[in-house]
């Protein structure tokens, strides 16, 4: 074989393997994709996850619109899925299997609990990179912070960044605001909660997500009571037994 044949043949050999190589990387780009399809499931005991397709957990997402199949096997559980521009949940009391079409948006983190066990059965996920709002600057000042009322075990007194309106209605509507906007990012540090509670049957409290609760009003109470409650980083939760949760974000400091 003459010279110029055999480079000719090593020049046809590179161009096939440096074709393979960008097909492979366009493959491998194509199969990293998240599938659209996610999966919800709650019950029969006392579990609650939301999956892809091969069963793994959903952790993060990009930005987009998703189909869900919920698979609801409890009759005293349900799966309530919650955040920015999302509030999806099957009822309490008995058993569905809907499919629900969500969009999450970006930059945002998203919420899934059973209601009744909130404490107990939960999870989260970011979608994008999650950037908090700092609260304005009109912010009051001063006092401690710690959770419940209690005081700072630090050697500098926590600063309470804001005041926060939140609390249950007497239909069972839970809100949280701050500066008259619903709460759906803040930054980390010592608030002052205004709960008011205008139903007689049912609690209202706060969690960060796999942390204690606190409990800002009980089932019996009605009226307006204040907590000063030190909101570190991870995801939190408004809750009550009969509402639908509210969701939302503290940065990292």
């Amino acid at each position: 074989m003459s010279y110029a044949i055999r480079s000719a043949v090593v020049l046809v050999t590179v161009s096939i393997l440096v074709a393979t190589i960008a097909a492979r990387h366009g493959t491998d780009t194509s199969a990293a994709a998240v599938s659209s399809t996610l999966h919800a499931s709650v019950g029969p005991g006392y579990d609650i996850s939301l999956t892809f397709d091969d069963k793994s957990p959903v952790t993060a997402l990009p930005a987009g619109t998703y189909r869900i199949l919920v698979d609801d096997q409890a009759q005293d559980h349900n799966f309530h899925l919650v955040g920015a521009g999302v509030d999806e949940a099957t009822p309490v009391e008995t058993t569905a299997s809907p499919t629900w079409t969500v969009t999450f948006k970006n930059n945002e983190t998203y919420t899934f609990q059973c209601d009744p066990h909130a404490d107990s059965m939960y999870g989260h996920f970011d979608v994008g990179a999650v950037a908090p709002q700092a609260p304005p600057s009109s912010s009051t000042s001063g006092g401690s912070g710690g959770a419940s009322g209690s005081s700072s075990a630090g050697k500098t007194a926590i600063r309470t960044v804001a005041t926060l309106l939140g609390g249950i209605g007497a239909t069972g509507k839970l809100s949280l605001t701050l500066a008259g906007k619903p709460v759906r990012s803040l930054a980390p540090g010592s608030y002052r909660i205004v709960a008011a509670d205008s139903s007689p049957k049912y609690a209202v409290s706060l969690r960060r997500v796999g942390g204690p609760v606190t409990t800002l009003t009980t089932a019996t109470f009605v009226g307006k009571r204040t907590v000063t409650a030190l909101l570190t980083a991870g995801t939190w939760t408004l809750s009550s037994p009969a509402a639908k949760a509210i969701a939302f974000r503290v940065a990292k400091a």
